[in-house]
């Protein structure tokens, strides 16, 4: 049995997570799948951060790296951790500002697609899933 690299492995792991969102994303809009796609938005987020570390210098200069869409990206992911450790200090969370993210997640969806497609690309050279 061959063993995989470490950075495909987590390749593998954010290819399922992105795909566990899009599944989730056309789920209806209850306030469970509302706060199910927030939390898998934030997992494959900090995915997305691991595949980056492990792939290191070969993907400096990747374009999602430093394009407005992953920067707004990050600060999604930053207003997410910060609603989570509001809400277990027990403070609410602003609707609006849920509601704000839950609407911006197929385009960061769609983010995290071309981050996938990018890395797959760099790791594999060239050849594109």
């Amino acid at each position: 049995m061959i063993q995989s690299s470490a950075p495909d492995t987590l390749l593998r792991h954010l290819d399922w997570t992105i795909q566990r969102l899009e599944e989730i994303l056309q789920r209806e809009k209850t306030p469970y799948f509302r706060s199910a796609a927030l939390q898998r938005f934030r997992l494959a987020y900090e995915m997305a951060i691991k595949c980056l570390q492990a792939t290191g210098n070969r993907t400096k200069g990747l374009e999602i790296e430093s394009s407005s869409e992953w920067q707004e990206l990050s600060e999604a992911y930053k207003k997410i951790q910060s609603s989570l450790t509001d809400e277990t200090a027990g403070n609410e969370i602003p609707k609006n500002s849920e509601n704000e993210l839950f609407d911006r997640l197929n385009a960061y969806h769609v983010t995290f697609q071309n981050l996938y497609k990018q890395l797959y690309k760099t790791l594999n050279d060239g050849s594109i899933p």
